[in-house]
């Protein structure tokens, strides 16, 4: 694709791509063209948050005609309702799902079930790379944010260090984060799917696999409102539709009407989304996750999301303390910012 635009002549008049992948770097190659002089993005039928989900730097380069789904809490019914523990969705619909009411569920959660002096169910199972940025995100933080037309690292701020303190503390005070024994990426995955685990991050397209370990026995709600926040969040990688430098504003227009055409009749949801979740209420969290939707940048950058994994990781297993893993990481992940937007 871009060697077709680098030569005057783009093979496609519009590409979907995840917004990672497009912004910042190939906006600030000038391999794509803002979509604000070719469609009329003031007609009322694009989505609400379309500017800041498909924009950059004060334009509108990426476009979708709905934005739906994202991350949430899944969390195990039955252990809930066993340990006499509230339900997420009831704290949900009552404004009253923050960390507080996470912490308590999952410290009340963990426990040895069968006397054997062991830890055999837990409140908590953690990927850092999705679990950390949803959380940062929900104390009102970013781990990037956009000065001056580039890309830069957020991820100590004080909004942002609050996060990782409270993340840390999950692990290494509270003790409810259930060790990864495996060493496997998706061990939290398979742990939840076990029936041991009371919640877990997930995207919505993974119901239909918890589905087939626990049956209806799940709910999926928002991330908690941390401290810093008024509303809750939902941090995720999307995929938006670009124009190419050189593309056919009409041939443009006219896949737009085409995209318009197959979308799903006002009220209804598409039956494999449908399919995903046990429940009307957990379905419909996944649609409003649309609202409030932000997107990973930094995945875009070379190394930068391996990086501050593995720093968010050492702070989960204790070997790191939030300022020391942010303070030693800061310049490099500045040093690859920079490269990567020259």
């Amino acid at each position: 694709m871009t060697a077709s635009i680098i030569a005057g002549e783009p093979i496609a008049d519009v590409f979907l791509l995840d917004r990672y992948r497009a912004i910042p770097t190939m906006v600030q190659k000038d391999f794509l063209q803002p979509v604000d002089d070719i469609l009329d993005l003031d007609s009322g039928r694009w989505p609400e948050n379309l500017p800041e989900l498909g924009g950059f730097d004060g334009k509108i380069y990426g476009f979708a005609t709905s934005f739906g789904g994202g991350g949430g809490i899944y969390y195990n019914k039955k252990i809930l309702k066993n340990e006499g523990l509230p339900d997420p969705q009831e704290l949900q619909e009552k404004g009253e799902w923050t960390w507080d009411a996470f912490l308590d569920i999952a410290k009340k959660a963990t426990k040895d079930t069968n006397g054997d002096g062991k830890l055999d169910q837990y409140g908590l199972a953690i990927n850092s790379s999705n679990f950390v940025p949803a959380f940062i995100a929900s104390n009102n933080a970013d781990v990037t944010k956009l000065v001056d037309g580039k890309l830069t690292f957020d991820g100590d701020s004080e909004n942002a260090m609050e996060a990782l303190h409270f993340i840390s503390d999950l692990s290494n005070v509270h003790k409810i984060v259930k060790p990864n024994q495996s060493g496997s990426w998706d061990d939290y995955i398979t742990s939840f799917n076990e029936g041991n685990i009371a919640l877990r991050y997930g995207e919505g397209w993974e119901g239909g696999g918890i589905q087939e370990h626990l049956g209806k026995d799940y709910g999926f709600v928002f991330i908690p409102k941390g401290p810093k926040a008024t509303e809750h969040s939902n941090v995720t990688s999307l995929s938006l539709w670009f124009v190419p430098k050189g593309a056919n504003p009409d041939a443009v227009r006219v896949y737009v009407e085409y995209l318009f055409g197959y979308m799903a009749p006002e009220g209804e949801v598409d039956e494999w989304v449908e399919q995903q979740f046990a429940d009307e209420k957990s379905l419909r969290n996944y649609m409003e996750m649309g609202k409030f939707m932000k997107s990973k940048d930094y995945d875009g950058i070379p190394d930068f999301g391996p990086k501050i994994s593995g720093a968010w990781d050492n702070i989960i297993a204790g070997k790191e303390t939030p300022e020391t893993a942010m303070k030693s990481l800061r310049p490099v992940l500045e040093g690859l910012l920079n490269a990567a937007q020259k």
